[in-house]
């Protein structure tokens, strides 16, 4: 089958939709107040950005670096979402391919993993890998990495405020992040 091709027709009709939609008047001014999975989701990804941050930072700030495993999807989409460029030194990822770019958006650098063992300061590693990699990521890291080590989850179905609470403990301890 094949269907005409009428460039008038088709400007007619843009033309008809556009006056359609200026007949209608939408306020956006009015916000209604949250409601939904969508929103409850919105606001407790909030609330956890604004935890992690400071947390984060005092880490940080105590002379940890902070690095994220994985620089895929997952990571990419947290690190931005969550505003973290300024705190995280680096992303470590198993792909070659990835390694030596940066993850898009941030312009933090790409690694292999194999650097994270080769140095002696407190290490914060956010682990941003698929959830059934995660046992077995964590523990390569804690088999390899021969300093302060602590490994958060950023993903379900790991409890990520039990997470934050572990590692703001540990960031403020006397002994850091041992």
């Amino acid at each position: 089958m094949e269907l005409a091709c009428d460039p008038q027709a088709r400007q007619r009709s843009i033309g008809d939709e556009r006056q359609a939609f200026a007949s209608e008047v939408v306020d956006h001014s009015q916000n209604p107040e949250p409601s939904g999975a969508g929103e409850t989701f919105g606001q407790r990804a909030r609330e956890y950005s604004a935890r992690l941050r400071p947390i984060l930072a005092k880490a940080r700030a105590s002379g940890a670096e902070i690095a994220i495993y994985g620089a895929g999807c997952r990571a990419c989409t947290f690190t931005n979402a969550h505003e973290l460029t300024d705190l995280v030194d680096l992303s470590v990822d198993d792909q070659k391919e990835r390694q030596g770019l940066s993850l898009p958006g941030t312009g933090i650098p790409i690694r292999s993993p194999d650097v994270l063992a080769g140095k002696t300061g407190p290490l914060v590693c956010l682990l941003a890998v698929n959830q059934e990699n995660e046992a077995k990521v964590n523990s390569r890291l804690r088999e390899n990495v021969r300093r302060p080590l602590h490994v958060v989850s950023i993903f379900a179905p790991s409890d990520i405020w039990s997470e934050l609470d572990r590692l703001e403990a540990a960031a403020g301890s006397p002994h850091g992040l041992c």
